[in-house]
């Protein structure tokens, strides 16, 4: 993203896992970390990947012999007014912005969902094998159950995970935190969710974990599903930038 010539780097959108390692932008000048979680569709059709040596040429040259597949980077770019602070004026303008060029500049859909403080691209197309583009139902709209009970927060994430399994077949996987030395969700508490959308499930139990832990930061999540597997990967925009 732009603005007055000064490329931004904007919330996690853009980051993917890979390997337990992040994929990063690189950005310029200065940037603007804000919390956006990012939720990728699955993909299936072969030109959606691209290998490793490509996506991290860096990283690929220190492992000359590692090679495997990962989802094809893309990028957009909007331009945004910003305040004297650096920051845009109006980020639920600005996120909208990013998912209307998203739309256009690639071959997914996806759309915006703000719950509150919890801000989210969510995917609603993709390809199929064939490179057709069909509808995409994402993984965290689907209602979940987690029976009423005092546990770890991270415990009540598992269950989330194991009733989205059951519905989809996939191993779901969650929740690994992105930021080293603190284990994210060993706070006991009550919790329970009936019949409730995943997404706002993970919502309330990062809201917990904020909660019942003071050197915490505010989590977002980032969701990648491959054939057989779904990864659902917390992250924090203050433990590092764009390289």
């Amino acid at each position: 993203m732009r603005e007055s010539g000064e490329e931004r780097c904007f919330g996690n959108s853009d980051r993917r896992q890979h390997q337990g390692r992040r994929l990063h932008r690189k950005c310029s000048r200065s940037e603007v970390r804000l919390l956006v979680s990012a939720e990728e569709p699955q993909y299936q059709y072969s030109e959606d990947f691209e290998d490793v040596s490509t996506a991290d040429p860096q990283w690929s040259a220190e492992h000359p012999t590692a090679h495997y597949l990962l989802p094809k980077r893309r990028r957009i770019e909007v331009r945004f007014p910003i305040s004297g602070t650096g920051t845009p004026l109006d980020v639920r303008a600005v996120l909208q912005r990013v998912v209307e060029e998203a739309n256009q500049q690639t071959p997914f859909g996806y759309r915006l969902d703000i719950d509150g403080e919890f801000f989210a691209l969510v995917p609603t197309t993709t390809r199929n094998a064939n490179g057709k583009v069909i509808p995409a139902t994402p993984l965290l709209d689907r209602e979940v159950t987690v029976p009423a009970g005092t546990r770890q927060i991270r415990e009540s994430a598992k269950m989330m995970a194991d009733a989205l399994s059951a519905q989809t077949g996939l191993r779901v996987s969650c929740c690994q935190s992105g930021f080293t030395g603190i284990p994210w969700g060993m706070a006991v508490v009550p919790f329970e969710a009936t019949d409730e959308p995943a997404r706002k499930v993970l919502e309330r139990l990062i809201a917990l974990d904020q909660e019942s832990n003071t050197v915490s930061s505010r989590k977002n999540w980032l969701l990648h599903c491959d054939k057989e597997w779904c990864f659902i990967n917390l992250s924090t925009p203050f433990g590092g930038g764009c390289r």
